[in-house]
């Protein structure tokens, strides 16, 4: 059984229909008993907070999309648009099928969770492992001690130098283009 421990590490935000929430909720307690850290609006979203500003939030910060697929979470606008969003800030994403459903084509590409032919505790296994795995590819792709963050700000410090000297250059050879241009 895979766990993060890094106390960085990101979070999975959790996409479902409101129909379906007793499974997600039983499903998100138990990736939570198993230290995996999940964002799940029912658990997480304060009192008097606005919604849509938390999911908005929430979404920007996750590592991980994890999506629970039935008929009707595919109709639902909310989690297409969420689908789309992961999917758009290339954010690691894990299909959770619950029901038979036509899962939606920019998901068919990913590996899945099939709650359908497993036990529940099987399901919750290989969630776990997947997201296990998927936790650890974020890690390496945001930086989480004081040493890689000042080294990733120097990294990009130097790639906007490198940027502005370019156009600089580029400016001044545009303008000697034109000046050789004029005097023909």
């Amino acid at each position: 059984e895979t766990k993060i421990k890094n106390k960085k590490q990101r979070y999975a935000f959790i996409s479902y229909s409101t129909i379906n929430k007793e499974f997600t909720t039983k499903f998100v307690k138990s990736l939570r008993a198993g230290g995996y850290p999940v964002w799940f609006d029912l658990l997480d979203i304060p009192t008097g907070s606005r919604r849509d500003d938390e999911v908005k939030q929430a979404l920007r910060e996750c590592s991980t999309f994890v999506v629970i697929l039935t008929p009707e979470s595919i109709a639902s606008e909310n989690v297409k648009d969420e689908i789309n969003y992961a999917i758009d800030q290339d954010k690691h994403i894990l299909p959770v099928l619950l029901e038979a459903c036509d899962v939606p084509l920019r998901l068919r590409r990913f590996q899945y969770v099939d709650f359908m032919t497993k036990s529940f505790e099987e399901g919750i296994d290989n969630a776990r492992e997947l997201l296990g795995n998927l936790a650890e590819e974020a890690l390496a792709k945001f930086p989480t001690s004081d040493a890689q963050i000042a080294q990733k700000a120097e990294a990009e410090h130097k790639a906007s130098q490198a940027a502005e000297v370019l156009a600089i250059h580029e400016a001044a050879t545009y303008r000697m283009a034109k000046a050789e241009a004029e005097k023909l």
